[in-house]
């Protein structure tokens, strides 16, 4: 493996002036910087980051642990702040946890190993634990922002996606369209009160409570992990039980996306019989016919928005903690429209 002292010696100067042209650390006048650049191309020459870290005390290397990287959520969000962390001169790890807490505290480990000098953590729902990982991470002198995580605690560095906002926004939609009678289709979170789906909930009922004529609820939650098979036999249940609804919300788009499957096979018309809207804007969104209006979640701008928090911790270890929240965008597609006449 090529050195930096083989590359100083092609090159024809000293091993501190390859140095300065790598890191970019000082003064080279554009000749000896062209040989330098031109010897480290022939040489194929890689510099070891983690042992420059170790003598600058400065470590330009960061975590990214999550759950899951193939899911669509997490893989757009890990390439956002991959490429903010990248534009500003760090190098990323990426883990996975599984879900599992023993994986999560052995992985943060490991990176404490590789002198990373920040993580961004988004941790499995039950975060009961998510103090003494601060502490150690802090213990360490490592920065860390929690990505996705509730509640949110104060005394940590966050950032989310406006939860509360998007719900507003699609019972909004649909109160405007006329829709008075409303069926709500959501998970049960119970690892805690104030997860993402009851944030929505809570945006649905301050609502409702404020719209001037009276709006009936209708509210059925699930605890299975097939969204799409609850969303299908929960819009099936409450169509039946209770002609009037006019509009369902699904707190995902699979949910949504199994009430339109119920509405074709009970004969109604979307949106003319029935306005049916989800959340997230995944692919499912786009494909469904008719295409599922959606709340969207702009999980790029997340990605860039905790990359850029976690460099400003590092830059500035003394800022006080802070947290970040995204607000989402209503995507107006084919599966709403105006409220039948009851």
């Amino acid at each position: 493996m090529t050195d930096i002292r083989r590359v100083a010696a092609v090159a024809g100067v000293s091993t501190a002036t390859v140095s300065r042209v790598v890191n970019n650390t000082g003064p080279v006048n554009a000749k000896t910087r062209e040989k330098v650049q031109q010897a480290i191309l022939e040489l194929d020459y890689r510099p070891n980051k983690m042992a420059s870290s170790l003598r600058q005390k400065e470590s330009r290397i960061v975590g990214i642990l999550q759950t899951d990287h193939t899911t669509h959520f997490s893989s757009l969000f890990a390439d956002a702040a991959e490429d903010t962390l990248f534009n500003h001169g760090f190098t990323t790890i990426m883990s996975n946890t599984y879900g599992e807490r023993a994986i999560e505290k052995e992985q943060i480990e490991f990176l404490l190993d590789m002198r990373v000098g920040g993580v961004l953590l988004r941790p499995f729902k039950d975060t009961t634990h998510i103090p003494s990982v601060f502490d150690r991470l802090g213990k360490a002198n490592v920065a860390c922002v929690l990505v996705e995580s509730y509640p949110v605690d104060p005394l940590q560095f966050h950032t989310n996606l406006n939860n509360a906002q998007g719900g507003h926004l699609a019972i909004t939609h649909l109160l405007e369209l006329g829709h008075r009678s409303i069926g709500v289709l959501l998970p049960f979170e119970p690892w805690h009160t104030e997860g993402p789906h009851d944030q929505r909930l809570t945006a649905v009922h301050r609502a409702v409570a404020k719209c001037p004529t009276p709006v009936d609820l209708h509210i059925k939650r699930h605890n299975t992990k097939d969204q799409v098979a609850f969303g299908y036999e929960a819009a099936r249940s409450l169509l039946q039980n209770n002609p009037q609804i006019t509009a369902l919300f699904g707190t995902t788009d699979l949910l949504a996306a199994g009430a339109l499957h119920a509405a074709q096979e009970m004969n109604l018309s979307v949106p003319s019989d029935l306005s049916i809207i989800g959340y997230d804007d995944s692919y499912v969104a786009s494909s469904m016919h008719p295409r599922l209006t959606t709340v969207s979640q702009p999980i790029d701008a997340l990605g860039e928005a905790t990359g850029k928090l976690l460099v400003s911790i590092i830059e500035q270890p003394t800022i006080p903690p802070r947290s970040v929240s995204i607000s989402n965008i209503l995507k107006v597609r084919d599966s709403t429209g105006p409220a039948r006449t009851i």
